[in-house]
């Protein structure tokens, strides 16, 4: 039986927007679990701010020194179903910083558990609002993964601690991985079709001043101004970085009285290239009256010298 003699939440102020998981094992077998909680929140003055968004992510940093364990002592019984389905997933599960299929099973325990607790804490809703978001993340099974988690909890007498489980999630991921490609291809597909139909529907740019991929944009611009095809919801909008550099926006960004012109202050410096992100695949402000959102857009601009 292991001792747990606490669990810490450092606010890792430095840390950026990144958030850990780790514990100390004392000799004798006493632990003491921690979440380092990055900054990604902050309020109108840019200082940090921790409320109730940010529970998600205490809660699935602390499932790590439960899931990890798990997985290093089943590696090689995992080894076969992670590699096969790693690889359809690779790239996405890379630019998230987990490089091999061990990183992916770790998360996989420690996602379908916060969905768990959400389901828990929030009702169904909230649960699988979080399943689709880990879908978007590549982490196609994890409305399976999070049901066989259910039959957990319902076997406690006789399943006390989740290694006395493992059997059972073994048993997954080698269903799972049997089938992998088809399973993931069907999502996919979905994906697709939903994508197809809310292009349809949604409403269009007509013209962004400065233009897209302009080269010799006059540093004096002091707003950029977005056309649409119709009338626009108002007080909704999602201007956002692309990485790179973003305009300093100096004022309130608005629409005129037709909202179909919407205009953002801006500072620009010579000599600078500059992108500027219109929605995104998670933040669908910009919609139409109607509620169509705008599709995710991209454009870029550089200005010239002084």
């Amino acid at each position: 039986m292991v001792a747990f003699s606490g669990a810490t939440i450092v606010l890792g102020l430095l840390n950026g927007g990144g958030s850990y998981g780790p514990k100390v094992v004392y000799p004798g077998g006493r632990e003491d679990l921690y979440t380092i909680l990055g900054v990604w929140i902050t309020d109108d003055a840019g200082l940090p701010e921790f409320n109730g968004r940010v529970l998600g992510t205490v809660v699935h940093e602390f499932c790590h020194s439960f899931a990890n364990p798990i997985v290093d002592r089943h590696v090689e019984e995992l080894k076969d179903a992670g590699q096969t389905i790693f690889p359809l997933v690779q790239d996405q599960m890379r630019s998230m910083a987990y490089s091999n299929w061990k990183t992916m099973m770790y998360e996989s325990l420690v996602r379908s558990s916060v969905v768990r607790w959400d389901l828990a804490k929030n009702g169904r809703k909230s649960a699988e609002s979080r399943i689709a978001w880990e879908e978007k993340n590549h982490f196609f099974w994890i409305s399976g993964l999070s049901e066989l988690l259910g039959e957990y909890e319902a076997k406690r007498d006789t399943c006390p601690d989740l290694e006395s489980f493992f059997p059972e999630i073994k048993g997954f991921f080698d269903d799972y991985a049997a089938q992998a490609e088809e399973r993931i291809g069907v999502i996919k597909a979905r994906w697709e079709e939903a994508a197809r139909e809310m292009a349809a529907r949604a409403p269009k740019i007509v013209s962004i001043i400065p233009a897209n991929a302009a080269g010799n944009v006059d540093p004096g611009l002091r707003v950029i101004r977005i056309t649409f095809d119709r009338r626009m919801k108002d007080g909704a909008w999602g201007v956002m970085r692309r990485g790179g550099n973003m305009p300093k926006i100096t004022g309130d960004v608005s629409y005129d009285e037709t909202r179909t012109v919407f205009t953002i202050p801006v500072q620009l410096e010579p000599d600078t290239e500059y992108i500027v992100g219109l929605n995104s695949d998670n933040a669908l402000a910009f919609q139409d009256e109607a509620g169509n959102p705008l599709v995710p857009t991209t454009f870029r601009f550089k200005t010239r010298g002084r």
